[in-house]
């Protein structure tokens, strides 16, 4: 996970079970409180980390700039997203994900499928809601990419989850929050602030790391 320039974050009472890269001069907190492999605390890794943060940008006005595949306004209810693109390459547009209450979303792909979800506004989980992945997809194939102009990132109350992808939050009104131990498994590039408590983790092997 990687901590941009000029991001801040708390992981206080939270966890980190990979590497936790921030950016030299960053503030932040709750530094000894991930878990690394084996339950042994690990401390953050400081690094200039500019060059990310260009290529973090790049990376998404470029994944912004792909050919939709399918369009979705927002989704607040169980959904399916399935592959349909021909060369494996699915380009999402979501204008926002807000699930509670149990709700699934479902990302189902083989394992030569790509997914590259666009959102618009933010993305909000709670109450045991969760974003999965079916089908053999990997997760190390599947983006979630923050929007410019677009907010939070939010796994909130009662063990939210998502089980992989990438969560690509690289602007500066992007916040990534996890609380009450919700579960993110897979890499998150924050670039405004980064906020893990209750019990939160990130799962960083599920993407290959």
């Amino acid at each position: 996970m990687a901590i941009a320039p000029g991001a801040t974050w708390n992981v206080s009472d939270g966890g980190v079970t990979e590497e936790f890269v921030i950016h030299t001069g960053n503030t932040g907190s709750g530094g000894d409180t991930q878990l690394g492999p084996g339950g042994a605390p690990i401390s953050p890794i400081s690094q200039d980390l500019s060059d990310l943060r260009v290529n973090a940008l790049t990376l998404s006005a470029q994944a912004q700039s792909l050919p939709v595949t399918q369009t979705f306004g927002k989704i607040d209810a169980p959904t399916t997203i399935s592959a349909s693109a021909a060369d494996g390459l699915n380009v999402i547009t979501i204008n926002e994900v807000s699930l509670s209450g149990g709700a699934v979303l479902t990302i189902s792909g083989g394992a030569g499928d790509y997914f590259v979800l666009n959102v618009e506004t933010k993305v909000s989980m709670s109450g045991g809601s969760s974003w999965v992945l079916s089908g053999g997809l990997s997760p190390s194939n599947v983006i979630i990419n923050m929007l410019p102009g677009s907010s939070d990132f939010k796994g909130t109350g009662s063990s939210a989850s998502l089980t992989g992808g990438i969560i690509l939050a690289p602007h500066p009104s992007n916040k990534v929050t996890l609380t009450g131990s919700s579960q993110i498994r897979g890499a998150i590039i924050a670039g405004s602030e980064f906020t893990a408590t209750g019990g939160s983790q990130v799962v960083g092997d599920a993407c290959g790391s």
